[in-house]
């Protein structure tokens, strides 16, 4: 916490950031992925899906990446900038 608020004055990046989490994280769903599917997959980083040994499109387990949610619950839609 107390880095946290350091990084919160300085601005600086924390020891544990958001993108150290997201990076983290993701090889924990990419293992269970793996599992569900009782293969291996290839994971592209650049893009941030699952491919094939070729480097195409991974249907099967990108559908895994993510969920629908309860109407409600929705994330709004984000168009890149």
């Amino acid at each position: 916490m107390q880095d946290f608020l350091r990084c919160v004055k300085s601005r600086a990046r924390c020891i544990s950031d958001v993108e150290t989490g997201h990076t983290s994280t993701a090889v924990c769903h990419l293992g269970n992925i793996s599992y569900k599917l009782g293969r291996k997959i290839f994971w592209d980083a650049p893009s941030e899906t699952i491919v094939d040994q070729k480097g195409h499109p991974d249907a099967e387990a990108n559908a895994l990446l993510g969920r629908e949610y309860r109407k409600g619950y929705e994330l709004p839609k984000v168009e890149p900038a």
